[in-house]
């Protein structure tokens, strides 16, 4: 249901950093969050460039060494909404110049395959920055009682020390 993946990203820090990337709406950061899984077993933008099947192919002989087109390993569908996403960054002025740029060197497709890496990466930060800060911060559950009124009031406790 569209309302409720709207209303769940709205009450996720991961999902809220996320959506700050250009490109990347709820329904994209919430694929990438449930598609990858806990952040904490990669440990750095690399590996999970590689798990979702964007990274280059490297090929070696010898002491020659060269490269070869993405390496299509994992989700198929987190690598699709990445690449739409990129079409869709590729719009905005801090991606357009990459964007061109690689696009006058190697087309279209490859142009929003090497955006859709970026995005993984600054996603890989954003989300891991988020779960940092969510970490440090104190989790207070709200308390639901009765007023002297007798209506119910939804309220944070007050924190003593």
């Amino acid at each position: 249901n569209d309302r409720e993946i709207r209303k769940r990203s709205k009450a996720s820090p991961a999902a809220q950093a996320l959506q700050q990337i250009p490109g990347i709406g709820p329904f994209i950061a919430w694929l990438l969050m449930a598609e990858v899984g806990d952040l904490w077993r990669f440990p750095s933008a690399k590996h999970l460039v590689s798990y979702i099947g964007l990274a280059p192919s490297l090929y070696a002989s010898g002491e020659h060494r060269w490269g070869g087109p993405i390496t299509k390993q994992g989700s198929t569908v987190l690598r699709w909404a990445l690449v739409q996403a990129a079409h869709r960054a590729a719009l905005n002025p801090r991606f357009y110049g990459f964007y061109q740029r690689q696009r006058e060197r190697h087309g279209t497709s490859r142009a929003a395959v090497a955006l859709a890496r970026k995005l993984a990466v600054i996603a890989f930060y954003r989300w891991r920055h988020a779960l940092h800060v969510a970490e440090r911060l104190p989790q207070v559950e709200k308390v639901r009682e009765r007023t002297s009124a007798g209506a119910w009031s939804e309220h944070r406790p007050l924190m003593s020390d």
